[in-house]
């Protein structure tokens, strides 16, 4: 049995986490798989029936390896595609797309954008509609995004909700843990400019317990010059593993995310699963999938600021850590296309 996995645009951020949670699901499963990944994608580690092809990050590559993959569908269980994109090429097995960027699907977002990612998402936009198909199925994370798909392309599509998360095994310890923990990369969604402006408010309360900013590249210069103006205690982590990142929320006392917007959210899933109170934005995506310690304005530096004042002498573990609402084992749904061509109903 044959598969192909096209993840050609998963290199970081949650995304990379969730690829390499499905190749682990694959590799469990022992299908045969032939796989597109990202040149900047590390392998970490030997898969018994996986084949990589590595595709560079510019149009002309993913073309070509659009091409391919259409060449290889014949005789193939399934394509599941992780890159938010339906095929550019006709395709001689079922589909499956999996969303998890709510940039192509809602143009109402209120961000501020540099001209390269508005031009890029202008394309993959233009993709997304041009070549959708109701015969392909489309799958996202949340009750959110289920309903923002079915907005733009109507209920006739075969549109499916299923939150993929493996739990970690590990529980936070009794030990003391210091330090306010985001983990997000730098896109101006993830608002980590109106996190700083709360730090820096809280200073005038004697507060001033660290916060850690995990990213995926520099922080930009009006970020860094921010910080060293106002003197904020915080600690910069870039490039962390996975298994890092675990580590972190196993010796911090809280997970703060003030992103404006989430397809899925998966630091909160995993501080939720471990324990760790939750001090979140009060939008949609983020009571779509835990129930957190407490929720504030993202948009308003002063309410970021007394959300973590107001947590600031609860002592841990607390009872009020937000809670996991619900999520499969991606090879849980691998299992069930296999069996049946169709997403669990």
């Amino acid at each position: 049995m044959k598969i192909i996995l096209n993840a050609y645009n998963n290199h970081n951020g949650g995304g990379k986490v969730l690829l390499g949670q499905v190749l682990d699901a694959i590799d469990e499963l022992g299908y045969t798989c032939s796989c597109y990944v990202d040149t900047r994608y590390i392998i970490k580690r030997d898969y018994r029936q996986i084949s990589f092809t590595a595709v560079d990050h510019n149009i002309l590559s993913r073309v070509r390896a659009e091409i391919m993959i259409s060449n290889e569908s014949s005789g193939c269980e399934f394509l599941l595609s992780l890159t938010n994109l339906p095929p550019l090429m006709k395709v001689n097995c079922p589909v499956f797309i999996f969303l998890q960027n709510l940039y192509l699907i809602d143009t109402s977002v209120k961000v501020s954008l540099n001209l390269k990612i508005r031009l890029r998402l202008l394309v993959e936009r233009f993709w997304f509609l041009f070549f959708k198909s109701k015969n392909y199925s489309y799958v996202v994370q949340t009750e959110t995004m289920k309903q923002k798909l079915i907005k733009l392309l109507g209920d006739e599509y075969s549109i499916h909700k299923k939150g993929f998360f493996n739990f970690p095994e590990k529980r936070l310890s009794e030990k003391k843990r210091e330090g306010f923990l985001y983990v997000a990369s730098i896109y101006p969604h993830k608002n980590h400019m109106n996190l700083l402006k709360a730090w820096s408010l809280l200073k005038e309360n004697s507060f001033n317990e660290k916060l850690i900013l995990v990213i995926d590249r520099v922080l930009p210069e009006g970020m860094r010059e921010f910080i060293e103006k106002n003197e904020i205690n915080v600690e910069i982590l870039q490039d962390l593993s996975h298994q890092q990142v675990l580590e972190l929320y196993m010796s911090s006392r809280v997970l703060i995310f003030p992103s404006l917007f989430e397809s899925f959210g998966l630091p909160l899933l995993e501080a939720a699963a471990l324990g760790l109170p939750v001090l979140a934005s009060n939008a949609n995506y983020v009571k779509d999938i835990i129930v957190p310690t407490q929720l504030f304005d993202p948009l308003d530096p002063k309410s970021i600021k007394e959300a973590v004042l107001g947590l600031s002498d609860i002592p841990l573990p607390a009872s009020s850590c937000g809670k996991v609402v619900s999520s499969v084992r991606f090879m849980c749904f691998l299992a069930e296309i296999t069996k049946s061509n169709e997403v669990l109903k």
